[in-house]
């Protein structure tokens, strides 16, 4: 009986034991590196090109040299752009001396129209006293022959011509009058209409002003400078060929990275997070810690140069790495664990 119960103490601690290896497996199984990835360090190329049609004055770099951010690598020639200038800043000019002389021009005509105004009510003016004091001395010569009249000495004759005579120098006051009149309204309407009439037009000399600009923007990006620090890794052409706009000149990539870019299969993408720690091995037997920035949904063509078979393309989803102690060469490959 003793013996029945030792086997069956044996076998539940056989079992309890199995089970407990068993556990302690999948726990070391699932908190260790979900595998070993393949890597590469990346950094984006900068691809100088042309921004117009135009002949290469002077690739002043060569080939793998080290640049610096904001160094000049290429100019071209600036000749044709400098000549549009000269046109277009003697348009800029023509334009600016017609606006001024036909300003000149519209302040004379509106002066001229009010300085006949004004000319003719001091005719008017001058016509109508006139005509008052004629106008005085033949009513006084009136009265006097109409007393006469009166008295029975005159016949009545030279009092009716000179009634007659007042009666037409009174007609020609009012309608002197009425001209006086019309002359003040004309007055006024050339003053409105000076003071109403279109200024000159601006926007043309806006335009033309601002189409110069965009030709001396062109000149300043004939000098084609380097955005990043790094070095030359392709040059095409030589000084003295003719570029059109968009064609490439000179490839400029980072001599050192801090980012990797690793290739992964679905489970390990789906239980990979952003802000994960990973472990990125060199050939040269060095690990470098790094941090999950991001991971692609979707498959992606993986770089040729990480392809088992070098005709048969492969796919897989991008996880991208952040390094946290140094950077890599550009396009060194590694091994890499995420966890």
């Amino acid at each position: 009986m003793s013996m029945l119960t030792s086997q069956r103490l044996r076998k539940g601690l056989t079992v309890a034991l199995w089970f407990l290896g068993l556990g302690l497996a999948v726990t070391m199984l699932l908190a260790r590196p979900a595998g070993n990835a393949q890597g590469v360090a990346w950094s984006a190329p900068v691809q100088l090109s042309a921004p117009n049609d135009g002949v290469l004055l002077e690739l002043a770099v060569g080939l793998h040299q080290t640049v610096t951010r904001g160094q000049v690598v290429a100019r071209l020639d600036p000749a044709p752009l400098l000549a549009k200038a000269e046109i277009l800043s003697a348009e800029l000019k023509a334009l600016e001396f017609s606006e001024s002389e036909g300003a000149q021009g519209r302040n004379r005509r509106f002066e001229t129209d009010r300085e006949d105004a004004r000319l003719d009510q001091a005719r008017l003016r001058a016509s109508i006293a006139e005509e008052r004091v004629r106008l005085t001395a033949i009513e006084t010569e009136l009265a006097r022959e109409q007393r006469l009249v009166a008295d029975g000495l005159r016949a009545p004759a030279i009092a009716e011509d000179l009634e007659l005579q007042a009666d037409v120098i009174r007609t020609r006051i009012e309608a002197e009058r009425s001209r006086m009149s019309a002359a003040a309204q004309t007055l006024q309407s050339a003053t409105a209409r000076a003071t109403a009439a279109n200024g000159p037009n601006r926007w043309q000399i806006t335009a033309a002003q601002r189409r110069l600009d965009e030709v001396y923007q062109r000149l300043d990006r004939l000098e084609l400078r380097s955005p990043i620090d790094g070095q030359t890794v392709e040059l095409h052409g030589t000084p003295g060929e003719w570029f059109k706009a968009g064609d490439p000149i000179v490839k400029i990539t980072q001599i050192a990275s801090t980012e990797v870019h690793v290739w992964t299969d679905l489970p390990v993408a789906q239980s990979t997070v952003v802000g994960a720690e990973a472990s990125v091995l060199r050939a040269t037997g060095e690990r470098l810690s790094g941090t999950v920035l991001s991971v692609a949904v979707e498959r992606q063509l993986i770089p040729q140069s990480l392809w088992y078979r070098s005709n048969n393309k492969e796919w897989a989803y991008l996880v991208r790495l952040e390094l946290a102690d140094q950077g890599l060469p550009a396009g060194e490959p590694v091994r890499v664990s995420l966890r």
